[in-house]
């Protein structure tokens, strides 16, 4: 395996007091970005040269390799469906159990229904069609192709393959993760996953970073959209892992908010998970994991009392930018947990519902150290929910002028 140099560390690209880097996004009537205009640390900054999506590329011409092997299929009623499969990795905290009982906690159907895709051979661990009651080991990787009509209840809206890779290279994948799409397995998840996606395009991403999470070094809540990188060896892991611990990450989020934020600039605060809603994170004075965001407005929408804003997280706490921006009076809209509900908020606006299917929150920015030297820098395009939004917006500010 490739021993990669590591880096000599620069210094933090951010500033404790500056909201270095921070970006003014000009965009036109159709949500399209006419310009960035930047000049103060990010754009100019020499360790971070922008790295386009018109630049990247996936090197198609190396055939893919798997260490799996699959079995006569003689035994079996019928071979394996040449379909996409389902691919989960088993965590440490699930070794030791029967193979159906872990599916059950992964995925939303009954343990019968897995006994019926166990006896047509549609289940296979580690790329061997296996018995129902088999026991599973960590780091074991399992594929599961549903029968026909099991998976009607997923929601068929986002599929694997709708997770772009913008950029890759021997060491990371960036990968644009739409909303709806789960980081990783874990007891309380439900899929489509992220990880089930990396294993399809390369299998061997199951013996990298921890168990049940291969490659990933960060996550995005579900249905948050935008950038995450994974690597793709021990060293990037490690490396990576290095450069979030020693926040020398740059992340930059755009984030549709009711109302506008009463809190601009640096904004610090102690968060932990709530004492009773063990699902939510909520501020507080002390006993907390210190918090720190630098909230920016882009655009306002007076006739609505929408804003764009941008957040910049100097720390990685879970649910941070949510709670950051709820904590300013602006919450995300769309967000189910810690939003405003449709009521009390844009319900005189009806043409709005309909971009309201989720938190409108969207991993704009993504630049760090790369783990073979230098930096790189990704930005993702705009989803379709924050296109479409952008244009109502101006057409009712339009109307109501």
């Amino acid at each position: 395996m490739k021993t990669l140099n590591a880096p000599q560390r620069p210094k933090r690209p951010l500033a404790d007091n500056s909201p270095a880097g921070a970006l003014d996004e000009k965009v036109d009537q159709n949500g399209q970005v006419a310009a960035i205009i930047a000049p103060e640390t990010f754009e100019t900054h020499s360790a971070y040269p922008e790295v386009s999506t018109a630049d990247a590329h996936i090197d198609a011409s190396q055939p893919e390799t798997t260490h799996e092997t699959t079995p006569e299929t003689t035994e079996w009623a019928e071979p394996l469906p040449t379909t996409e499969p389902w691919v989960f990795v088993v965590p440490a905290d699930k070794a030791g159990l029967r193979l159906d009982k872990v599916l059950a906690t992964v995925w939303p159907f009954s343990r019968s229904s897995f006994k019926r895709a166990h006896q047509k051979g549609r289940v296979t661990l580690d790329g061997q069609r296996s018995a129902n009651a088999r026991l599973v080991k960590a780091g074991q990787i399992v594929k599961f192709w549903p029968m026909e009509g099991q998976d009607e209840n997923i929601d068929p809206s986002v599929q694997l393959a709708d997770c772009p890779i913008i950029y890759q290279d021997s060491s990371i994948f960036i990968i644009n993760k739409p909303a709806g799409v789960t980081s990783h397995q874990d007891l309380a998840a439900r899929g489509p996953f992220l990880t089930s996606f990396l294993l399809t395009i390369d299998p061997n991403l199951a013996d990298i970073g921890d168990p049940g999470r291969p490659g990933l070094v960060h996550r995005l809540d579900k249905f948050t959209s935008g950038l995450m990188v994974v690597a793709r060896s021990p060293e990037a892991f490690e490396s990576l892992k290095t450069s979030f611990q020693d926040r020398l990450v740059l992340k930059k989020y755009l984030a549709f908010v009711f109302g506008a934020p009463k809190i601009t600039g640096l904004l610090e605060s102690n968060l932990a998970r709530h004492p009773t809603k063990r699902h939510k994170f909520t501020v507080v004075k002390e006993n907390g994991r210190l918090a720190r965001s630098i909230i920016k407005v882009l655009r306002t929408f007076p006739a609505t009392n929408v804003s764009l804003v941008e957040v910049t997280l100097l720390t990685g706490r879970t649910h941070q930018a949510r709670l950051h921006l709820k904590q300013a009076q602006a919450p995300i809209l769309g967000d189910a947990v810690y939003g405003v509900s449709w009521a009390k908020s844009l319900s005189q606006f009806p043409s709005l519902k309909p971009f309201l299917a989720r938190q409108l929150l969207h991993a704009r920015r993504l630049a760090f150290p790369h783990p073979e030297g230098g930096y790189k820098a990704f930005r993702a395009p705009w989803p379709e929910d924050f296109r479409g939004l952008w244009r109502e917006l101006n057409r009712l500010e339009k109307n109501n002028s």
